[in-house]
Formats: C-alpha cells, sequence, structure tokens
C-alpha cells in the first residue's frame, strides 16, 4: 500500500510538471491555433444545449465526442470571449497531467526512484519537442487514454490478472470515442485480443468470457456513438459519410511519410520488440507491436490525404519508443548479465537523442492554421457590414466546425453556425430573410465535412442557387437567390 506522501508526490509532481508544460511552450502571442478556438466553441455551444453543440459533439471523427466531454466542465465555470481559448488550455493542463502521472507511475515501478525519475524528466523533454501537437486538446486528451490503454494491455498479456483486463476493456472504450488520428491502434488492440485469448493456452478455456469483458465496453460506446448520431443528426453513420461518399481516394504509399524521428523511434521500437520476444518479455514484445503498428498507420495517413491528421500519432510513436526503452532497462537491470539488452537500449538512446536534436533544428513539417481574436472580430465585422449593405434582412450561415471558433464568444444575432446544411429547410425556417452561406476553404478536417460530401466543392464552384458575394481570407460568402414564396408575391401584388 502506497503511503500518502508517495500518492501526493505522484500527482503534485505531474501537476507542476503540466502547468510548466503548458506555461513555457503554449503559444506566447496573440495567435492561437483555430483548433483551439474550435474547441472552445464546441464546448460552449455543448453547455449552451444547442442543436449545433450536439451535432458537433457525435458529427465528426477529428471532433470526437471523448475530448470534448473531457472540456465541459472548463467550458461551464470558465468565461469566454477572451484573447486565450481557455477551455483548452484547461483541457490541456488537466489531460497532460494525468498523463505525466501515467508516465510517471510507469517509470517508478520500472526503475530504482531516481534512474526512474531521471527517465521520466527525459520523456517530458523528447514530448517537448513535439509540443504543437500535444498542446491541442483532441490529442492531448487522445494521448492520455492511447497510453493507458496500451499499457494495460501489456500488463494483462505479461500478468493475466483480472484487474488489468477491465482496466484495459474501459480504456479501449474511451480510446474509440477519441475518434479517427489513433483508430489504427484502437482496430490493432481490438484484434489482439481474441488472438492472445486463442494463441494463450492458459487462457484459450475462458476465451469466451475475455471477450465479452474485454470488447464489449468498446462496442457499447461505439453503439451509443451511433445512436447518438441517428437520433441528432438523423444518420447513423453521419461521422463516416465522407469515407462512403468517396471523399477520400487511395494516393499510394508515401517514402516521406516518415520523418527522420519517425524512423529513429520506429527502429527502436522494432529492435527492442526482438530483443524482448527473444528473452521472452511479453510486455515489452507487446509495446513494441504497437509501435510497428503506429508506424504503419502514419504510412496510410498519409496514403490517404490525411498527413495533417498524423501529429497524434507520430508523437505516440515517439511516446511508445520511449516506453519501450525503459521497460528495457527494467531488464537490464532485474538481470545484469544481460549485455545484449543494455547494449541496445544505449544504442536506441543515442538515436532517439539524435533524432530529437535534428527534429527540434528543423522546421516542422506541418502547422497548425493560427488566428487571434482580433483578426476573428475584424473578419465578422466586414462580412456583417457587407452583407448589411446589401440587404437590412441578411442571416449568414457559417458552415463548419471551425465557424463555431469563429463565432466563440460572439453575439451576433445574424450569424448563425450551421454543421448540417439543408438549404430547403434553412428557407422553410428563415423565410422574407436574405440567407448568406460563409464557407471555409477545404482544407484539414473541413474537407471532409457536410458541406463537401453533401453539396459539392461550395468553395471552389459554388452550388445552385448561389450566387458568389465576396472572399474574406479563407472564408467565401455565398448569396442564396430563389424564387419569391406565393405569399411574397401576393403581398407585393397588394
Amino acid at each position: 500500500m502506497a503511503s500518502p506522501r508517495n500518492k501526493l508526490v505522484e500527482w503534485l509532481l505531474p501537476l507542476l510538471a503540466a502547468i510548466l508544460f503548458v506555461g513555457l511552450l503554449a503559444p506566447r502571442g496573440s495567435d492561437v491555433a483555430v483548433r483551439s478556438w474550435t474547441f472552445d466553441g464546441i464546448c460552449r455551444e455543448m453547455v449552451a444545449g444547442t442543436t449545433e453543440g450536439r451535432q458537433a459533439l457525435v458529427g465528426s471523427l477529428w471532433h470526437a465526442p471523448l475530448p470534448t466531454l473531457a472540456g465541459l466542465p472548463a467550458a461551464a465555470l470558465l468565461p469566454g470571449g477572451g484573447a486565450v481559448p481557455l477551455v483548452s488550455r484547461v483541457t490541456v493542463l488537466i489531460a497532460l497531467a494525468c498523463l505525466f502521472r501515467l508516465l510517471l507511475h510507469f517509470c517508478r515501478r520500472s526503475l530504482p526512484p531516481w534512474t526512474g525519475f531521471d527517465c521520466w524528466l527525459i520523456t517530458l523533454l523528447l514530448l517537448a519537442s513535439r509540443a504543437e501537437a500535444v498542446l491541442e486538446p483532441q490529442a492531448a486528451v487522445t494521448l492520455t487514454v492511447a497510453t493507458l490503454t496500451l499499457i494495460k494491455f501489456a500488463d494483462w498479456y505479461a500478468t493475466r490478472q483480472l484487474e488489468d483486463l477491465v482496466k484495459f476493456a474501459f480504456a479501449l472504450a474511451l480510446l474509440a470515442l477519441c475518434g479517427a488520428p489513433l483508430a489504427g491502434l484502437t482496430l490493432l488492440l481490438a484484434l489482439l485480443l481474441p488472438i492472445v485469448a486463442l494463441l494463450d493456452p492458459v487462457r484459450r478455456p475462458r476465451f469466451q468470457g475475455l471477450l465479452i469483458l474485454g470488447l464489449l465496453p468498446a462496442l457499447y460506446a461505439m453503439g451509443i456513438w451511433t445512436l447518438m448520431s441517428r437520433l441528432i443528426l438523423s444518420d447513423a453513420l453521419y461521422a463516416c459519410r465522407f469515407l462512403i461518399r468517396g471523399l477520400t481516394r487511395w494516393q499510394g504509399w508515401s517514402i516521406n511519410a516518415l520523418q527522420f524521428h519517425d524512423i529513429a523511434a520506429l527502429a527502436c521500437c522494432g529492435l527492442l520488440a526482438l530483443l524482448a520476444a527473444a528473452h521472452r518479455d511479453q510486455r515489452t514484445t507487446l509495446l513494441g507491436l504497437g509501435g510497428v503498428a503506429l508506424g504503419i498507420w502514419i504510412l496510410v495517413l498519409h496514403g490517404l490525404g490525411f498527413a495533417w491528421a498524423a501529429g497524434t500519432a507520430t508523437t505516440m510513436l515517439t511516446l511508445i519508443a520511449l516506453l519501450m526503452l525503459i521497460a528495457t532497462l527494467q531488464a537490464a537491470h532485474a538481470h545484469p548479465p544481460a549485455r545484449i539488452r543494455r547494449g541496445a537500449a544505449l544504442l536506441c538512446t543515442a538515436v532517439l537523442a539524435v533524432a530529437w536534436v535534428r527534429g527540434a533544428l528543423q522546421e516542422p513539417g506541418y502547422r497548425s492554421i493560427t488566428q487571434s481574436r482580433q483578426t476573428r472580430c475584424a473578419l465578422l465585422d466586414a462580412i456583417e457590414n457587407d452583407v448589411m449593405s446589401r440587404t437590412p434582412y441578411g442571416r449568414i450561415f457559417v458552415c463548419s466546425y471551425r465557424g463555431l471558433g469563429l463565432l466563440e464568444g460572439e453575439q451576433r444575432e445574424r450569424f448563425v453556425a450551421c454543421l448540417d446544411l439543408h438549404v430547403g429547410t434553412l428557407r422553410e425556417r428563415y423565410t422574407r430573410q436574405n440567407l448568406f452561406l460563409l464557407v471555409p476553404r477545404p482544407e484539414a478536417e473541413a474537407a471532409l465535412e457536410c458541406t463537401v460530401w453533401r453539396h459539392g466543392d461550395i468553395y471552389s464552384h459554388g452550388m445552385e442557387r448561389a450566387l458568389f458575394a465576396g472572399d474574406w481570407g479563407d472564408w467565401r460568402l455565398y448569396e442564396i437567390v430563389t424564387a419569391p414564396l406565393a405569399e411574397q408575391l401576393d403581398e407585393w401584388r397588394r
């Protein structure tokens, strides 16, 4: 039984590390990642109980339910409308504190106290090189859940304890609710459970029970997601509709998909996994298998044209390489004659250090789109003034998840967020008003949203009965031109 002092240290140190991590590495200027503004907007719409908030909760694989739910307490307690997205920052802080606590526990149980603490600090230092991905709320929550899931599955694979299986099943259900960024790892772990149960003579007699206990929570979570999508959006597969409509095309395997630090982490995972398998170290072997699977998943994301979504997977790959290195050091400490494993651990440490230094000196391959609150206000003012010059009865529908971030903290009656675009329904609901559509450039996740797979490329080619009205940066305005209603004609005749 751990003493209260040890418990306090295990939670206080990660919390202080998370505060320093966010305080030192968060963007200093006024420009903040658009994804952070979008996250704030989704959470505040959920707290306000709007239809758009409920649609945003279940309508996208890239804005998954679990990270949104994790941000609801902050959205309910913190004020909005400031220069910094507070909901996003607090959610990242809490998620990183949980992740750092999990890593600290893994290091302390694997190595002697001071050695484990040093390895923990090195792990945080390497994560700091991926700060741009780690400091996004969706990525921070997903990384925490994925790390917990992988560690608990490795523990159950090595110890066969029921407690570890229950924790893994719960974590796998949470990981399934984190959406597409680590869907490959989720699928791998779900498939490995029955394979491990069948191959192990001890587990084989309890195969059905292990299958039900391990996979039923994840299936239940996905069932709840599809049910809520059916009730809210009238489409159980709304989040996957871009796949069904054929918006994604296989572009082939890309040679440049893996950066130098990804190749280094993948090589370390493969080498340490082979050594662990030779020494029958089941926990380390499974961690290495997870790293190799993540490398394949990164290649798949690039092949599908989702290079912008690979940041979470590459960060997780680096984290798995570090976990494997710590597990290998534990095995070398427990068995001093294992010189080969100690040598491999030192080699992998050197490779990861070189990769980290080189990655820190190079410019990252993908940068998030940033925007300040002043820029958002100026953009909305310019669009509103333009519409007012055309008609006093204008209504502007912002057709994207990014629209929730654009309108975050703004009280403007003329702007309405619209995630599930049905032009006919809008005409019936807003009679006697001139309707305008504000559409973002179809980049990253915006290219997979309803406005694209339902109405084609509105941004480039417009749509039926839509008249181009103007450009504002990467936003484009269209006016819906329709014939007058019968009652309007009668009123005009009178």
